[in-house]
């Protein structure tokens, strides 16, 4: 062991200590080059929006350019690709779209809007001002249970991109991977997630997925509870938005 060491306190010119240090260098750039491989092998889901007529040979050149690597996993409205594949992968995409002539754009954003109403037995007051943004979900309310008396508690608003997650505050919690859906019949729909919370002591939290015509207003949870005026009713009401 004594030998060993004195022959690392050699001089640098040394040819040990010159062999030493080359392969200390060699294996810090071996450590690097594995950990950046490490962080460019992570799959990663991102939208595109291209040309409408150019969707299908994008597709087809993304699909062989991928190859087992990646995968376009939903043809979404206006030439939406959802693609998933390793982030080295995505890196190369944009330029690939640019060589067919069509520029990547940013994933599209969707407005989403929801309203906590208090209901209970009275007059109903469906035109009041204050509730003319649901009101055709109100009507809709008031023949199912009869005359009925709502009170705005809560509103909020959030845009969000597709494929994304969005975070809004208690009431709106969470806005989860929104995207757009083709349907068969070939009517557009928004599907998203959605995790809501309580307001004003109702025990309202809620996790859902909702599958929706933009500006379609829905009610999407009811609550009820006894109050000190009878028995009152939180709606939780959605809309979504392109």
């Amino acid at each position: 062991m004594s030998s060993f060491l004195g022959k690392l306190n050699a001089p640098l010119s040394s040819p040990l200590v010159r062999g030493l240090l080359w392969f200390i260098a060699g294996a810090a750039v071996a450590s690097a080059a594995f950990i950046d491989e490490g962080r460019s092998s992570r799959w990663v889901l991102r939208t595109y929006t291209v040309a409408p007529s150019l969707e299908i040979p994008l597709r087809r050149a993304l699909e062989y350019t991928m190859n087992v690597q990646g995968r376009i996993i939903e043809t979404g409205v206006g030439g939406q690709l959802l693609i998933s594949a390793p982030r080295r992968i995505q890196q190369q995409i944009p330029s690939l779209l640019a060589s067919f002539g069509n520029a990547a754009t940013s994933s599209p954003t969707l407005q989403f809007d929801v309203w906590y109403l208090v209901a209970t037995q009275g007059p109903a007051n469906v035109d009041d001002p204050t509730l003319q943004s649901v009101r055709d979900a109100l009507q809709q309310i008031v023949k199912i249970d009869g005359p009925t008396r709502f009170e705005l508690r809560q509103r909020k608003g959030v845009r969000v991109h597709v494929g994304a997650t969005a975070e809004a505050g208690p009431v709106l919690q969470r806005i989860r991977t929104p995207r757009l859906l083709k349907r068969a019949d070939g009517t557009v729909a928004i599907v998203a997630g959605l995790d809501l919370g309580d307001v004003d002591s109702f025990d309202a939290r809620l996790e859902t997925e909702v599958e929706m015509v933009p500006g379609e207003t829905l009610v999407i949870g009811r609550t009820t509870r006894k109050g000190a005026a009878g028995l009152e009713t939180l709606y939780q009401i959605v809309r979504a938005s392109l």
